[in-house]
């Protein structure tokens, strides 16, 4: 079974921490699974060469896609600013507030192009 650090488990005074920069940013759909059980379904992409080399967690942020409806003749997802941008911006700063937090961690975000299955990821 290993450590609770192994299974990708964190403390309560992590998940405090982690909290706090979720909230700072706005962030309040979010969730932390083990890195270990996600191994077997990690997908082959050259992001997987972002990952650090211990991998222990990954931290899952929702970001609701709501565009309000237009009466044009435009799709919904062309309105506004382009979502992986904003959403790269934003898992960008939340990591560096939480690599100042806790630097004994790497936080590395990623964006759509993921070797970390989201949606097994989001349900673990």
């Amino acid at each position: 079974m290993g450590t609770a650090k192994e299974r990708g488990e964190t403390t309560v005074e992590e998940n405090n921490r982690i909290a706090q920069v979720m909230d700072e940013m706005g962030l309040n759909a979010w969730g932390i699974c083990g890195f270990e059980p996600l191994r077997p379904f990690l997908l082959p992409c050259r992001a997987a060469a972002r990952l650090p080399s211990c991998p222990q967690a990954v931290i899952c942020v929702l970001f609701p896609y709501h565009v309000p409806l237009a009466s044009r003749n435009l799709s919904r997802y062309a309105v506004g600013p382009d979502y992986h941008s904003v959403v790269r911006e934003l898992l960008a700063q939340a990591a560096q507030k939480l690599q100042n937090s806790s630097p004994t961690y790497q936080f590395v975000p990623f964006t759509d192009s993921s070797p970390i299955p989201e949606v097994r990821a989001a349900v673990a």
